[in-house]
Order: structure tokens, then C-alpha cells, then sequence
């Protein structure tokens, strides 16, 4: 080829990319009233999805806290509540980030998943899990993050390392906002909290210890400031070994076990059908699923020994696992003075030498052979009894008649609300119990020391009392039992006053601006600023407060603080900027602005947009939509005419 063919050949290959592009680029439309920086594009991307509803999208727009300016880089994921069989994890079904104007736009439903929640994360800002219908079409405050710092101790006060803390702003099975481990002297620290109008709930686990659930960090904030710093105490508390297998005896691998009280705990079984679930809320012998791709299966392991491991066999037709046989044994309880009449809860097991496994009381069908039967269970009111038999042709009949534990009734202090835990040796009971009903009463093993803590927001409990061979009783409202630091009740602390100053930009003061007031001690207040644009509140000391501002023609805006230490008022100085107006008018259908619906008056579209960066989308009849990117000043007023 020669020089000029190469040249020609060149040329036409730069001339055909340039219109590739050129086909590529969006198509400019003369638009007046935009700025010399601004834009109007036809972008036929942004057009509602013909397949989809309008309900499919979500458009929410991140503007920062304090400020009220638009935040860019916000990363915004959709989940789904639950996953689909067998894993029931929640799945992911979208993700984006914010734009220049803080807004973003997402499908809220793919591949036939649905998302329930949303979470937002940035560097630098709080992390926040919510709901879709809180997110959805509306403008959403971010807040810098924020920390708080503690130690997760034992009952005796030392130190629990590589406990994991996870906030949870929504349910307990929902994706972790964030989340922490303890390190070797137990400390922790969050970096990123939400403020207090979330109210999110924290999650305390360690391997070997009973889980802290639903703990919100509105209490912590409480109990900063009773202490001026926060601990959380777990009981030491065995898991539950097990052996999943179907009734042939063979063993069932790659099943996810799940516990169902709180919070909910997984395994996986393994090659052989072990499994491990650590410690659950409250006792070790509580209520399981297993998700097996056949069908969903019900367990009731109520043989729960320390160390041993438990053979578990699901049946579909019964959740007590009844199993396929041609022999019989009745298995029967002859004390009436039981902790519960309904006789269907006291713990019976059958194992054969098998490793075949059955649950009453009640008939239950077994193989032949050698067998031995167990009655009981730690803190079930009756003391472990054991029985070997052999079961013959013609059925076996077995009586039981165990013997109860001793009965310990626990004394409240007056007005409390908590929870109790019961630990002996490396297991403990924990119960959600408060002193208006009256003695609380646990069942506890024979011949074992037996520690007592009760958690309430300050009124931190303790008591190590020696083996009980019979019925016994303790009162915790007993100062003697009293651990913590004493100080004044948080009611009762000395009281501050925050005062509020709100301008505008310029400086002027801002009257009849709504000012919603937040203490972790208290329900939210509501009161206006007065002609010179000050409000004041009162607040305990120490105590986490945050303060929405809201009025027409202005961006809300966040202020938050610690409570004062004393006199004269905290003054906190409140910028609220002027909004923009935009004004549209033309060739338009429809105008929507991060993502609701703009309306109109008699063919005019006006809305008040935040200063800084907005995109607003156009819809023309019969024509392409237009994405408007503007640049609005503080206060502006602005009129854009559509063609």
C-alpha cells in the first residue's frame, strides 16, 4: 500500500470514529435560561422503562446533615429482606452512587427480587440502614460519622477479646451497618454511628459467651452518660454441637441450620453432618430450621449435654423427629409438680446405639437393639436421668421419674427492667424479666456455684452464691449486690440549656423556624425560633442531643452536641440557606426532581431546590425527555423556558 493509500485509508478511519461518536453523544438542545457552565441534553436512557412500573425506580437524593448540600459519591444499596431456599440470606438487587446534585436512580426489583432495604455508606459520613419506603423518592440527611468507644467484659470483669459488635438500624437479620471486634484488653470503638433519630440496635457475640441482642445505642448513650464510659458483660455459655443425619442414619451435608430465637444464628453441615451453632439468647435447647433443598425442616434438640455431640434427625411428617420402625417404647413423666403442665416441654431423648435419636415425651417408634434414654436438661426444672434399656420385639415400657432442681426466686430492685443472667460453670440462662412481676424464678443444677447478674440501664447487679440443694431466694435490690459507678440518675442529673441562633446566609436571623429537639432521655421537642431567630432547651449534661431545623423557603438542617457542663447556655450558631427557585415552562408533560414529581399550575412547573448542583428531568409529549444540569445559587430565582 502506498504513503497516499495509507494517508486516504487514515483519514477515513479518523472521519468514521468521529461520527461514531458524534451518533454516540447526546443531542444539545438550545434551552433558555441555563447558564454559560450549564446544560440541557436529550437523554433517552432516563425514560421510564416501558417494561416497568414507575414504582420499579427509586430516586432518592443524599444531601449532608448540617449543611444541607447535595452529597456526591454516596454508595446506595438495595437488598432483599430475606434470599430465596435454601440459603435465606439477604441478596443484593442494586447499587450506585450519588451524583453531582446528591441524587441517584435504581431499579427496585431484578431478576425477580424485590429490595426491602437500603444502605448508605461514605467516606467520612455515617453509615445507615433503612428501609426502601423511607428512602425511596425523598430527599435523606447524612450525618458525619460520629464514634463511641467501650469494653465487652465477662461477669467477673475481665476482659472478652474478638467479641464482634454489629448496629443494626432495622431488624435483627438485616444487613450489619457497621460493625467492630474487641480487641485483647476488650475495647472497641464504632466510627460511624447514626444519629440519634435512628434509634439502630447493637449486637454483641463471642465465641463461648451468650450473645447481647437488640441493645439500642440510644441506652449506650445513656449509659455514657451515667459512667462516663459504656461496658457490656456477656455470660460464659456453651454452643450446640450436633449431627444432622436423615432417618436412615446417613449424614446430611451442606444444610444451613438456623436458630430461631435472637439473634438468629447459622451453620453449615459439614462432610459428615456436623455442625457448630454458637450460643443463642436464650437456652441452648431452643427451637431450630433446617433449609434443605428438599423442603423446609423443623428440629427440637432438647439433649443437650456439655461437649457431646447431638444426632438430630428431621422428619417432615412431625417436628419431634419421629422415626421409621417396627418397635415401640413409651416413655412417660410421673411427677405432676412440673415447671410447666404442658408436659409436651419437659425434655425427653431417646438414643439408640445407633446413633438414631427420638423426642417426646410420648410413643415413638425405634430400631431394635440397644438404647438409652435421657430425661432432663440444665435449667429445665428436672435433673438429668439416664436410663439404659433394650427394646425388643414386642415394645419396651419405660417410666421415668426424675427429680426436680432446685427453684431459685430472684428479687428486683423496684421499677427495674432488664435482663437476668444465670451462669453455671461454662453454660447460663438468660431472662428478659422486670421487678413489677414479681420474683423472678429460674431452675439451676444441684451441688454447682451459681453466678447472678442482672443488666439494666444503671442498676448493674451481682451476686455469686454457693451450690443450692434446695429451693432459695435472693433479693439484687440489696446494695450489697449493687455494681457500677454510682451517680445521679440520669433524671435527676443537673440540667444545662443549649441555645440556638439561627440565620441565613447573610447573617440575618430567621424567625418561626420549627425546631425539633432529641435527647436520649427524652421524647422529641417541638417549639419555633423567635423574631431575632434564638430558641433555647434544656438537656442533662453529657447527654447526646441533635436538633432538626425546618422552615418553607429554607433548606433544613441538623445541628447535634453533648449536653452542656454548666453555665453559661451552650450557644450553637445554625446556618439555614435559602432555597432556589426554578420555574418551568413549554413544551412539557411531566418534571421530576430527584425523582418526585414537580406540579403544575396552569402549565408552569415550580418547585424550591436546594443551592448547589440539581439534575431535573423534562418530559416533552411526543419527544425524548431533557436532563437539565444545573448549577443554582443560594436564593436564586430562576425561569427556564423548554422548546
Amino acid at each position: 500500500m502506498t504513503i497516499m493509500a495509507r494517508m486516504l485509508a487514515y483519514h477515513i478511519a479518523v472521519v468514521g470514529l468521529a461520527a461514531a461518536l458524534h451518533a454516540q453523544a447526546p443531542e444539545l438542545l438550545e434551552v433558555r435560561g441555563l447558564a454559560a457552565s450549564e446544560s440541557a441534553q436529550v437523554i433517552a436512557q432516563l425514560a421510564p422503562d416501558p417494561r416497568a412500573s414507575s414504582e420499579a425506580w427509586i430516586h432518592p437524593r443524599i444531601v449532608h446533615a448540617l449543611t444541607g448540600a447535595p452529597l456526591s459519591g454516596v454508595l446506595v444499596e438495595l437488598f432483599t429482606e430475606d434470599g430465596a431456599e435454601p440459603t435465606r440470606l439477604a441478596l443484593p438487587v442494586a447499587s450506585g452512587t450519588s451524583g453531582r446534585d446528591g441524587g441517584v436512580r435504581l431499579p427496585v426489583a431484578r431478576n425477580y427480587l424485590r429490595a426491602e432495604k437500603a444502605r448508605l455508606s461514605s467516606a467520612g459520613f455515617e453509615s445507615v440502614e433503612l428501609s426502601i419506603s423511607e428512602l425511596w423518592n425523598e430527599e435523606f440527611s447524612l450525618f458525619p460519622a460520629r464514634s463511641l468507644e467501650g469494653r465487652v467484659l465477662d461477669l467477673d470483669g475481665l476482659p472478652i477479646a474478638g467479641a464482634s459488635l454489629r448496629s443494626r438500624q432495622t431488624c435483627m437479620h438485616a444487613v450489619p451497618a457497621v460493625e467492630t471486634v474487641t480487641d485483647a484488653w476488650g475495647r472497641f470503638r464504632f466510627d460511624s454511628l447514626p444519629e440519634l433519630h435512628r434509634w439502630a440496635d447493637l449486637e454483641v457475640t463471642a465465641p463461648g459467651y451468650g450473645p447481647v441482642a437488640s441493645v439500642g445505642l440510644s441506652d449506650l448513650e445513656k449509659e455514657r452518660a451515667y459512667y462516663g464510659s459504656v461496658e457490656l458483660r456477656l455470660p460464659r455459655r456453651a454452643g450446640l454441637f450436633m449431627r444432622l443425619m436423615d432417618s436412615d442414619g446417613k449424614p446430611m451435608p451442606g444444610r444451613r441450620v438456623v436458630t430461631l430465637d435472637r439473634p438468629m444464628r447459622t451453620a453449615w453441615t459439614s462432610s459428615d453432618g456436623s455442625a457448630y451453632l454458637p450460643a443463642g439468647l436464650g437456652d441452648r435447647a431452643s427451637s431450630l430450621v433446617v433449609w434443605d433443598p428438599l423442603g423446609e425442616l423443623s428440629l427440637q434438640p432438647t439433649y443437650a449435654a456439655r461437649g457431646r455431640v447431638i444426632p438430630l434427625h428431621p422428619s417432615r411428617e412431625t417436628p419431634r423427629g419421629q422415626l421409621p420402625t417396627d418397635s415401640r417404647v413409651r416413655i412417660t413423666l410421673q411427677e405432676t409438680a412440673t415447671p410447666d403442665p404442658n408436659l409436651g416441654e419437659i425434655p425427653v431423648a431417646v438414643v439408640c446405639e445407633d446413633g438414631t435419636t427420638a423426642f417426646g415425651p410420648g410413643d415413638h417408634q425405634l430400631p431394635r437393639g440397644r438404647a438409652f434414654a435421657v430425661c432432663g436438661l440444665d435449667f429445665s426444672g428436672w435433673r438429668e436421668d439416664v436410663r439404659d434399656f433394650e427394646i425388643g420385639a414386642q415394645g419396651t415400657g419405660l417410666d421415668f421419674s426424675p427429680r426436680a432442681e432446685p427453684s431459685l426466686a430472684v428479687t428486683l430492685p423496684a421499677g427495674a427492667t432488664g435482663w437476668l443472667h444465670v451462669q453455671v460453670l461454662d453454660d447460663s440462662r438468660t431472662i428478659e424479666c422486670q421487678s413489677s412481676d414479681g420474683p423472678t424464678v429460674v431452675h439451676v443444677p444441684q451441688g454447682t456455684p451459681i453466678t447472678l447478674w442482672f443488666d439494666s440501664i444503671g442498676q448493674w447487679r451481682r451476686a455469686v452464691l454457693p451450690p443450692l440443694e434446695a429451693d432459695s431466694q435472693v433479693d439484687l435490690s440489696q446494695e450489697i449486690y449493687f455494681v457500677g459507678r454510682p451517680r445521679l440518675p440520669i433524671s435527676r442529673a443537673p440540667l444545662g440549656s443549649v441555645a440556638f441562633e439561627v440565620k441565613d446566609s447573610s447573617g440575618l436571623p430567621i424567625q418561626d423556624v420549627t425546631v425539633e429537639f432529641i435527647t436520649v432521655t427524652d421524647d422529641p421537642r417541638f417549639a419555633a425560633t423567635a423574631s431575632d431567630g434564638s430558641i433555647e432547651f434544656s438537656a442533662p449534661r453529657r447527654t447526646r442531643w441533635v436538633a432538626q431545623f425546618q422552615r418553607d423557603g429554607f433548606t433544613s438542617v441538623h445541628a447535634a452536641g453533648f449536653g452542656p457542663a454548666g453555665v453559661p447556655a451552650q450557644h450553637v450558631p445554625v446556618n439555614m440557606p435559602r432555597l432556589a427557585r426554578l420555574t418551568l415552562a413549554g413544551n412539557i408533560s411531566s418534571v421530576r426532581l430527584a425523582g418526585s414529581m414537580v406540579e403544575s399550575l396552569a402549565g408552569v412547573w415550580r418547585a424550591d431546590v436546594a443551592a448547589g448542583s440539581c439534575v431535573v428531568q423534562v418530559d416533552r409529549p411526543g419527544a425524548p425527555p431533557i436532563a437539565l444540569d444545573l448549577e443554582l445559587a443560594e436564593g436564586e430565582e430562576r425561569r427556564i423556558e423548554i422548546p
